[in-house]
């Protein structure tokens, strides 16, 4: 292994190197860096590239509001004095992925909320 580290470091004599800043360093790495030219290419192409500019779509996508996670919907106020102890609260109904059915919330309620 300490063949291979070897041969991956140049050989460079003492008087030949040149100590510089931090400071100087960077601004001579970024004097030497070249700018990526934006280029357009079909969104199936772009995984992995970094967008030129802002990208915004024209319609909201999904369509409808998506939860990010499992998880329980609750009203701010009903857990506003949760600490140490837990507010429990009855699990009144589900609201399933994707469902446009609206639901409210009755005080002291909870609704179990699925992923999407």
């Amino acid at each position: 292994m300490t063949e291979s580290l070897d041969a991956a470091r140049p050989e460079v004599a003492e008087e030949e190197a040149e100590f510089r800043s931090v400071d100087a360093q960077i601004a001579m790495t970024l004097d030497a860096a070249v700018r990526p030219q934006p280029v357009r290419v079909a969104i199936s192409e772009a995984q992995g590239l970094l967008c030129a500019e802002e990208v915004v779509a024209e319609h909201a996508l999904p369509g409808f509001d998506q939860a990010a996670i499992d998880g329980y919907a609750v009203r701010s106020v009903d857990v506003r004095n949760a600490g140490q102890e837990p507010v429990q609260l009855p699990v009144v109904g589900e609201i399933a992925a994707g469902s446009r059915q609206p639901r409210r919330l009755q005080p002291g309620q909870a609704v179990r909320v699925d992923t999407g």
